[in-house]
């Protein structure tokens, strides 16, 4: 699900499924993946890089891949990833050209932009600088975010915002059956 530069990617797990879908990974595209690792490698967080190819013809052809460059592998996306945990969870995703192109926001102009998201946190008190740290220099990252309480220690993002209003998360999430 596109949102006007935020995709969501509902997963679904064969198994042991949860009954409502929950966001607790932000994924951001970088403008330059080395940039971008410079960047928080300067604030003394470490990144690693991961490749993820396809091999399934199937699934690549879903993808908007045709016949012939669905017979071999191809590089999907390039993800840079924190080495230690974060307050939470995220990454930074470099897709393919030919995905990228199909993903982007203006691929999808009568998509709003998001405006605002909220995570809710364990603890905001103590949570909040580091995510403002984390975030706060995340390239590209344009919405506001604001952080709520939620006992535990799984945090989520609970809500997200554009210029036409919330995105109403329980409800969307209860469209999307899981098996």
């Amino acid at each position: 699900m596109a949102l006007g530069g935020f995709n969501l990617e509902f997963l679904q797990l064969d198994e042991g499924a949860p009954s409502a879908a929950t966001i607790r990974t932000l994924v951001f595209e970088p403008i330059d993946l080395a940039v971008a690792t410079r960047r928080y490698e300067e604030m003394g967080i470490p990144m690693s890089l991961r490749e993820k190819w396809e091999p399934d013809p199937e699934l690549l052809r879903l993808r908007g891949f045709d016949e012939d460059e669905a017979r071999t592998p191809q590089l999907i996306c390039r993800n840079l990833y924190p080495s230690r945990p974060a307050p939470f969870d995220f990454f930074l995703c470099d897709y393919a050209p030919k995905l990228k192109e199909r993903l982007s926001p203006s691929a999808l102009p009568s998509v709003p932009a998001v405006t605002q998201l909220v995570l809710a946190v364990p603890a905001p008190a103590s949570d909040g600088p580091q995510i403002d740290r984390l975030f706060g220099t995340a390239p590209n990252l344009r919405p506001e975010i604001v952080l709520s309480e939620k006992p535990g220690d799984l945090a989520e993002v609970i809500e997200i915002r554009s210029e036409r209003g919330p995105l109403d998360l329980p409800g969307r999430a209860s469209r999307f059956r899981f098996a």
